[in-house]
């Protein structure tokens, strides 16, 4: 039986539709808003998406036959939108402010696979692997603001929340072997992992389930999207949509690394 140390690191690509649907929601909200007060301007900015992160893996394979593997792993995965990437500027009364929404999620999955190998040439073999497995998930989020000279924010704000799902992956990737034993691959891989049942606290150091709710905002009739922690569960007309809070990370990566043979 052969063993080899795989380590990767890349690119993923997510589209965590609830997560963007609150940027965009705080992006109209403070839009609305500096345009509906008095001696306000809203003088620019672009809340950006979360859609791109990074993806690292360490992975024991075990090879019971040339053709077939098996592997375990543990990876980190992180995503994040900065103070930069959300930055809004409003004139106000007593100075121009920026505003600002830095979220990032990050998990750390545990996954056994299945390999499937064909040889291609001498030195060069493709694979194809499925598996799963458990991922413990994060979300953070905070919102901030200051004046536009000030050298930091402050940030009246914040959540934070932690959840264990599962995750499921297919990939596939072409290894090549050199003289030394040393092998250098790529791969393609295909994730699912859609996380609920979010628990976290908020500022005020309250600790509750993470609920996503739609609040109506009469003063700019807007309905606002976002994440929150309740001390008790939201009631009447001015919410809906009230769910559990859910961190899709599901997406593709594209990987690079070595395997190194024992």
């Amino acid at each position: 039986m052969e063993f080899s140390l795989k380590i990767a690191g890349g690119v993923s690509f997510i589209e965590p539709q609830e997560v963007n649907t609150v940027l965009q929601s705080w992006d109209e909200y403070w839009t609305a808003r500096a345009n509906s007060t008095q001696n306000w301007t809203f003088l620019g900015g672009e809340v950006s998406h979360l859609k791109q992160g990074y993806d690292f893996e360490a992975e024991l394979i075990f090879n019971l036959t040339p053709r077939f593997a098996l592997g375990l792993s543990g990876g980190y995965i992180f995503a994040d939108v900065s103070e930069r990437a959300t930055t809004l500027t409003i004139e106000k009364v007593l100075g121009t402010f920026e505003h600002v929404k830095p979220t990032k999620v990050s998990a750390i999955p545990l996954i056994l696979s299945g390999y499937y190998i064909q040889p291609l040439t001498a030195s060069l073999s493709a694979f194809l692997r499925a598996g799963g497995g458990p991922i413990w998930a994060k979300y953070f989020e905070r919102d901030g603001n200051k004046k536009i000279n000030d050298e930091s924010y402050s940030y009246p704000q914040s959540i934070s929340a932690s959840a264990q799902g599962q995750i499921y992956i297919l990939s596939i990737g072409v290894v090549f072997e050199t003289e030394s034993g040393i092998r250098f691959f790529t791969e393609g891989m295909w994730r699912k992992a859609t996380i609920t049942g979010f628990s976290g606290e908020n500022k005020a150091a309250e600790t509750a389930a993470l609920t996503y709710v739609e609040e109506y905002i009469p003063s700019y009739e807007l309905w606002q999207a976002k994440y929150a922690i309740f001390a008790e569960p939201p009631s009447g007309s001015i919410y809906r949509e009230v769910n559990q809070g859910t961190i899709d990370l599901s997406g593709f990566s594209v990987k690079i690394g070595i395997m190194i043979k024992f």
